[in-house]
């Protein structure tokens, strides 16, 4: 998934639909689960899993999650993949422990 992968962040209800669509850096729609999302003092940010195989790169839906944040882009909330690698760590970590994975 590239960085031009994007989703406006008011369109995710947890509560009716948790299946996001997110076009790939080829144009190619993918599905999505969300898992999780939260917001700190660091940003708002989600754990999406795909609902789709991706045999080729070892993603198995339900086994592999994204974490994308929520940043503002001309005017709108879009997700895209974090740059900063000490910031996905953070991040990842305390997903890992929302979603009981550690």
């Amino acid at each position: 998934m590239s960085d031009d992968t994007t989703k406006n962040s008011e369109d995710i209800d947890f509560f009716e639909n948790d299946i996001i669509t997110l076009t790939d850096e080829d144009g190619i729609e993918r599905e999505f689960e969300a898992l999780d999302y939260f917001e700190d003092d660091r940003g708002k940010f989600y754990a999406l899993t795909p609902n789709f195989e991706l045999e080729e790169e070892g993603f198995i839906p339900g086994e592999t999650y994204f974490i994308f944040e929520v940043v503002n882009t001309n005017s709108e909330e879009e997700l895209v993949e974090i740059e900063d690698e000490q910031l996905l760590k953070e991040i990842s970590a305390e997903f890992e422990k929302r979603l009981g994975i550690i």
